[in-house]
């Protein structure tokens, strides 16, 4: 196969199959193809917990083979992309300025039909209102859940319209694809943080939590974390440790197949850990609940990483420079709390936290507490933004920005916004504290300040 236009183009042939009218058991698919760029590099296909790599010669061709035989939706390391395929079907993959062309069988079809979804589903998600959909009454609530998953299914009709033989165990995925994306929106929907009534619910009682053929699905997955952290939310409980125990009672409750168990436990256990909502105890416990040596591993190293940051742990040093240049250290806010909202000037949540956060300061400006803001960005745009915000007392910028110290013991391998909450002996409250608009007012005022 030869470049025969003068941009970027790469051609991969993939075919699947084999010449038989039936697939017997031991059938293996044959992938191969011709991909210059990789050349004498590895390219790697995943599918829940099978991972086969095939190693590109140095003219850029690969073959190799996995056995499977129903459609799967693999993500291809080396393309970087997920790629739907059909048993018994061939794909051309054309890549032309940065963009992936198919042509050939029905995997073509399938795979520029997702291609053309991402552009679909932008439009789409602009014109989603969550919150006028609750204020109607139940009823009404799940007849416009009904129409929305209609309106992602669109380009699917038109599809199965212009190809009345489409394959129908891609459509059956499709559907399901859809829906559990639709859900894991309502799932993730908090109202403000105002309680939602059980009539709401109702359409978690059609799913599914240990359908191991969607978990080929990011749409599927986010659902079944977002299941776990939706059914913790609605006790309502504000003890950060009990809510991740809370979790692990679900987990082990709701997820029978062993795949899924280990891969939404390590997923949960994750997030907690970086939220800091884990202990020696609960990280024990995951560990008896997952099977998978290497997430334990790796979720134990997580842990231990951000272990010196858990509650009652002697808060890190850290230099901040004010407006006037002058420069504070955790020593300089002894004998008081202290409140500490990390941010950077192009991040949208921070700015918007931002009205709030001074409210809060005017509430508690002659209570023993300081609350003061370090600025992840460089000086002059610093200055830019607090001059258009008004903003002048407490403000303070921290040097190196992503490069800092104050990076390294802080914030880890989190983005911002962060608060971080300090006791009047330097000890840590809490590393990961709420945002000002959930409910950060109520944990500085339980601190009898």
């Amino acid at each position: 196969m030869k470049m025969v236009r003068a941009f970027l183009k790469i051609a991969l042939i993939i075919l699947i199959g084999t010449s038989c009218s039936r697939r017997e058991k031991n059938d293996l698919t044959i992938i191969s193809g011709y991909v210059p760029e990789l050349a004498s590099k590895t390219i790697r296909m995943e599918l829940n917990d099978s991972i086969f790599d095939c190693h590109v010669d140095n003219s850029g061709k690969f073959r190799f083979e996995i056995p499977f035989d129903k459609p799967r939706y693999l993500f291809v390391k080396g393309l970087d992309d997920k790629l739907f395929f059909l048993p018994d079907d061939s794909l051309l993959v054309e890549k032309v300025d940065d963009k992936y062309k198919f042509s050939g069988g029905q995997s073509a079809l399938i795979n520029n039909y997702y291609s053309d979804w991402k552009t679909y589903s932008y439009a789409v998600s602009d014109t989603s209102d969550l919150e006028k959909y609750y204020n109607q009454k139940p009823h009404d609530f799940l007849k416009s859940v009904d129409k929305w998953i209609e309106i992602w299914k669109k380009p699917l009709y038109e599809l199965q319209k212009n190809n009345p033989d489409l394959n129908k165990d891609f459509i059956a995925l499709e559907n399901s694809r859809i829906k559990y994306m639709v859900y894991r929106d309502l799932n993730d929907y908090n109202n403000n943080n105002t309680e939602i009534p059980n009539d709401f619910y109702q359409y978690l009682n059609e799913v599914n939590l240990n359908d191991i053929n969607l978990m080929q699905f990011d749409e599927y997955n986010y659902f079944l974390s977002s299941y776990v952290f939706l059914q913790v939310r609605r006790l309502n409980i504000n003890d950060k440790m009990l809510n991740t125990s809370k979790m692990m009672d679900i987990i082990q409750e709701a997820f029978r197949h062993e795949l899924i168990l280990n891969d939404i436990s390590k997923e949960i256990i994750r997030l907690q850990i970086s939220n800091l909502c884990v202990n020696d105890t609960l990280m024990d416990r995951f560990k008896t609940i997952c099977t998978n040596t290497q997430y334990k591993n790796e979720m134990e190293k997580n842990y231990q990483t951000l272990k010196p940051l858990l509650k009652g742990n002697k808060a890190p040093d850290f230099e901040f420079v004010g407006l006037n240049d002058k420069k504070v250290t955790l020593n300089d806010f002894k004998g008081k709390y202290l409140l500490i909202d990390v941010w950077s000037i192009t991040c949208t949540p921070c700015i918007r936290e931002i009205p709030i956060m001074e409210k809060l300061k005017q509430e508690l400006k002659d209570e023993n507490i300081e609350i003061i803001a370090a600025c992840m960005s460089d000086a002059s745009a610093w200055e830019k933004i607090l001059i258009k915000h008004g903003l002048k007392e407490g403000q303070y910028r921290i040097e190196n920005g992503w490069n800092s110290e104050f990076r390294t013991d802080y914030l880890k391998s989190s983005g911002v916004p962060v608060y971080i909450l300090i006791d009047p002996q330097g000890l840590i409250i809490d590393a990961r504290a709420p945002k000002p608009s959930e409910n950060l007012r109520e944990i500085i005022k339980n601190l009898n300040i």
